[in-house]
């Protein structure tokens, strides 16, 4: 009888090269279909939060009075999406079958340069921006080093 119709609980399919060789191929096609979706996640994710905040900055300048109801519900929104986005990275660094992918541990929050990396353009720099955008001091500290790039920019 052919491996192939063999009863898997057999002789015929435990420890066989055959085996061994489907699992690799079904593996790397998941991790790789895995990889897509959280690409695509991040994508997702970097155009939500970074079209919100210069919308947060562009109602600055609106020149009506509901302005103040207005920003903040957009600075509300900033904030939960900036808190959901931490829960999703926390959650996915704790999950088993991606802690298995990059060989972490499943049951704590892996710190590694990944995950730092995401927290820093995830979370850090958004409320950089939603900070510079309602105190203007911290606006004029946080841009004080492009001033003098832009005067030697108009001299020339």
């Amino acid at each position: 009888m052919p491996a192939w119709k063999a009863d898997r609980s057999g002789s015929a399919w435990q420890g066989s090269a055959a085996l061994r060789t489907a699992e690799e191929f079904l593996a790397i096609g998941s991790v790789r279909y895995i990889e897509s979706v959280l690409h695509d996640l991040r994508l997702h994710a970097g155009f939500v939060l970074f079209t919100l905040l210069p919308s947060l900055t562009l109602l600055s300048a609106y020149p009506f009075q509901p302005q103040g109801i207005a920003k903040l519900a957009f600075i509300a929104l900033v904030l939960s999406t900036i808190v959901v986005l931490f829960l999703v990275m926390t959650q996915m660094s704790r999950d088993g079958v991606l802690s298995n992918i990059t060989r972490n541990d499943a049951r704590k929050v892996s710190l590694d340069t990944a995950m730092v990396l995401n927290v820093a353009l995830f979370g850090a720099i958004p409320l950089l921006v939603l900070l510079s955008s309602e105190v203007p001091s911290v606006r004029s500290f946080l841009f004080s080093w492009a001033e003098p790039m832009m005067r030697s920019l108009v001299k020339s």
